[in-house]
């Protein structure tokens, strides 16, 4: 065995051995290298006589016979020498990879961003002053929760007279009763105007008080049935200063705070549905005819760690820009957990044709597809619950 090189100061190196590289290319690379680099530790020439030695690609200088090199050149030589063993192996593994993986068509590729499914902002119908606000910024809401209350305290009094209004009977009762007493007096003459007790006037006066007091018990009757439409007209003008969420979704913005007096439909915050997204894509024409609704794409964010999810086409629009020479498709992105954001950049490779479509049947917020059919959003009914 070959004793360790010593270095012209007396001290012992070592050459870390290497396990054998299966490229035999890069075999002999590293053995050239380590022969190299074990001359020019014991100090002896690079290259006999005159020459150059190449290594590889690199051209080495030539070196005085027997002269010990110096310190900054051997470590200048080694960190090139240890370039060489590892740059091969790196370019191997990157060729490797890139035989195996294909690169996108340039031409079958759409970049498109991500939007959400819908987008609304709130006002109120009526003015008023904003008493609270349940719903923080960046926190997600369900169909139907309170996102904005307004002061309603007048509107509650309102409300509270016309359900008295309603609620009572008394004008009922009173037209009853002298109805009820008319009719008893014109039986009365009747018999009377039999008998020749009563005249003729008299028995005439009995008939026209009994049908004025008929029409008064209904008037009565009348007043009764508007002021029931009156409480329920006070009671929806007080559930209009209650706004709830059209649709599930995520507080974007507060455009308005407590305490501030807001006009009729001035906006108070705006909604967005994250769940599904939306993903819009201008594509170009040669794509025309290859993509329908409810076929199945991969999407695959642009610049981003995040993985790939299934979309699909919700819109193929027949009507092209001219300008451009593009036109929308869009596609419904499951987003159930909220990772994917809006306004994400997002790449659709158009390639191989769409995937293999299947009957699905999901909650609120996705869709029912069928091979080549049309896709319809699916609701249902939940109970929600006002937060406090």
């Amino acid at each position: 065995m070959d004793k360790p090189p010593v270095a012209p100061g007396g001290r012992e190196l070592r050459i870390i051995r290497e396990f054998p590289h299966p490229n035999p290319k890069v075999r002999r690379r590293s053995q050239r290298a380590r022969a190299f680099l074990r001359n020019h530790i014991k100090g002896k020439a690079c290259a006999v006589g005159s020459g150059s030695t190449t290594l590889g690609r690199t051209r080495i200088p030539p070196w005085r016979d027997g002269f010990p090199m110096p310190r900054a050149v051997r470590r200048t030589l080694s960190v090139i020498l240890l370039a060489l063993l590892v740059n091969p192996a790196r370019e191997t593994r990157a060729q490797n990879a890139s035989s195996t993986q294909r690169p996108p068509d340039p031409t079958r590729t759409v970049i498109g961003i991500t939007s959400p499914r819908q987008r609304a902002v709130l006002a109120a119908v009526l003015p008023g002053r904003i008493a609270r606000l349940p719903i923080a910024e960046g926190e997600t809401v369900q169909r139907g929760e309170v996102v904005v209350a307004l002061d309603d305290a007048i509107q509650v009094w309102k409300t509270d007279m016309a359900r008295a209004g309603a609620e009572s009977t008394l004008e009922i009762d009173l037209a009853r009763q002298r109805y009820e007493r008319a009719k008893t007096d014109l039986d009365r003459f009747s018999n009377l105007r039999g008998d020749d007790s009563a005249s003729s006037k008299e028995l005439r006066d009995a008939t026209v008080t009994a049908e004025l007091e008929r029409i008064s018990f209904e008037t009565a009757r009348f007043n009764q049935e508007q002021a029931r439409r009156a409480l329920e007209l006070q009671q929806a003008t007080l559930a209009e200063y209650r706004i709830r969420a059209p649709f599930a979704g995520y507080v974007v913005e507060h455009m308005k705070h407590a305490g501030e007096t807001v006009d009729a439909l001035a906006g108070i915050l705006v909604l967005a549905q994250l769940d599904p997204l939306q993903v819009v894509l201008d594509c170009p024409l040669t794509l025309a005819g290859e993509i329908r609704n409810g076929d199945r794409w991969t999407v695959q964010p642009a610049e981003s760690i995040r993985s790939p999810r299934e979309g699909v086409v919700t819109l193929v629009n027949r009507v092209a820009d001219g300008a451009s020479q593009t036109f929308k498709v869009k596609l419904s992105v499951d987003n159930t957990d909220g990772e994917w954001i809006s306004g994400m950049r997002v790449r659709v490779d158009f390639v191989g044709g769409p995937l293999p479509a299947r009957e699905a049947e999901v909650e609120t917020g996705t869709l029912i597809t069928s091979p080549r059919g049309g896709v319809a959003p699916t609701a249902t009914k939940a109970s929600y619950e006002e937060r406090p």
